[in-house]
């Protein structure tokens, strides 16, 4: 049934992407991919459409999560709390309690049971590195999580793959040794970034902002 899930969602993807012009570009490259797509393809595959409506609004996504959870702790506050707060819903992760109920399981009863996990790659995806860390159905049990084999991506997404994987590994890499060079070089990498002179202002700027946590590293 994977051709009648993806032509649902095609059909539906003004339900996902409520902003039509970003809807119409999701749709257009689940048709030429033939495959559904992870909502955070939309920074990659409709770039000015989104930040255009990112622009209108009236805060960012982390102030709203912000004013959420600032709302979701005075509420834990009630030791008489006894059902979900609705607050909760807009926070997104609204399924990893149960997600975690299961791993948990899974380790204890030893059970080997297949779930969707972050994890080493090991080899699981062939063309990237063994110790990357890959988002992957994973078997469960009292050893951790060991990634499932599967085919190497196609040309046509593992690219993007690589990119924003080998951003990840480069920003690792500059948060371990506080190097800031590795750090401008995982920027340049990601394709959001902007030209090379306004990525190494972008840099400057949170490096700065972020001095007070960042304990004398970069600098």
């Amino acid at each position: 049934i994977t051709d009648e899930a993806i032509a649902h969602a095609i059909e539906t993807a003004d339900e996902e992407w409520t902003e039509k012009p970003v809807a119409e570009n999701m749709r257009e490259m689940m048709r030429s991919l033939n495959m559904i797509l992870n909502p955070y393809l939309q920074y990659f595959y409709c770039t000015d459409e989104l930040m255009a409506y990112l622009k209108r609004r009236e805060k960012t996504r982390g102030e709203e999560v912000i004013e959420v959870e600032n709302s979701l702790f005075e509420k834990y506050k009630n030791p008489d709390l006894n059902e979900k707060p609705e607050e909760l819903s807009k926070r997104g992760g609204a399924h990893y309690s149960t997600a975690a109920f299961h791993l948990i399981a899974a380790i204890e009863n030893d059970s080997q049971s297949p779930q969707v996990v972050c994890c080493r790659n090991n080899g699981a995806i062939p063309t990237f590195d063994d110790d990357v860390s890959v988002e992957v159905t994973a078997l469960i049990g009292k050893d951790g999580a060991k990634a499932v084999p599967q085919p190497a991506p196609a040309p046509q997404i593992r690219g993007l793959m690589q990119a924003v994987k080998s951003y990840e590994s480069l920003t690792v890499e500059a948060a371990v040794t506080g190097n800031r060079e590795v750090a401008y070089q995982a920027l340049m990498e990601n394709p959001l970034r902007p030209n090379a002179i306004n990525t190494r202002k972008l840099l400057d700027e949170l490096l700065e902002i972020n001095r007070p946590h960042l304990q004398g590293t970069f600098f």
